[in-house]
């Protein structure tokens, strides 16, 4: 059964990508703005159980990353639309899970940072934070760390616009938590307590 999880357009403003996680794949609609109308172009078909949930795109709108919550990865696609049709192959598939983590998995969050130099998932079911670096040419990921966030189902996660920082939004125990990130020593430290918030599920910085 249809499920969509997600709708984002294409950095070049041309196709709307739409996350259905019942039917296992990504529908890319071409836009007619004039009209009104969308017209399917292209399918991108997930692994079969794997239930895309969520899409980001590169900066330079050269790369798709799709979230698959069952699954737990991230799929990655380079998209071309030089010729006038979208050109979409799926160049990796990276684990949300740490590797040696024996427990059942289910991704949630997927965020760039602000310079795009990192990529941010959860798990829902071992309740840790995922980063990537995402600064390749070829538009792959590369993991950095996979840490426990200190609240119960994290639905999202974010770096702040310094890439220095990271909140959780921990949806079952009811609370955000709060973390320095450093790179180089792969860490994520708890800063101050957890602030209570009832069931949160998602955040977006907005600058002023």
């Amino acid at each position: 059964m249809a499920h969509v999880e997600c709708c984002r357009v294409s950095m070049d403003d041309t196709y709307l990508w739409a996350c259905d996680s019942g039917m296992d794949r990504t529908v890319v609609y071409r836009i007619n703005y004039d009209e009104g109308k969308l017209l399917q172009e292209d399918i991108v078909h997930a692994d079969p159980g794997s239930a895309p949930r969520l899409i980001k795109f590169s900066s330079d709108g050269r790369f798709a990353y799709i979230l698959c919550e069952q699954k737990a990865v991230i799929d990655v696609y380079s998209y071309d639309n030089s010729k006038g049709e979208p050109e979409i192959e799926r160049i990796q598939q990276i684990s949300t899970a740490a590797g040696d983590d024996p427990l059942p998995t289910m991704a949630s969050a997927l965020n760039f940072s602000g310079s795009f130099k990192y990529l941010v998932s959860s798990d829902m079911t071992t309740n840790e934070v995922i980063i990537f670096n995402a600064e390749s040419k070829d538009g792959k990921l590369k993991e950095i760390l996979s840490l426990p966030i200190g609240g119960a189902y994290p639905k999202d996660a974010r770096l702040f616009p310094d890439d220095k920082h990271l909140v959780s939004l921990n949806h079952e125990s009811n609370s955000m938590t709060f973390f320095s990130f450093d790179e180089k020593k792969k860490t994520l430290i708890m800063k101050g307590r957890p602030l209570s918030v009832d069931s949160p599920n998602c955040i977006v910085f907005h600058a002023l």
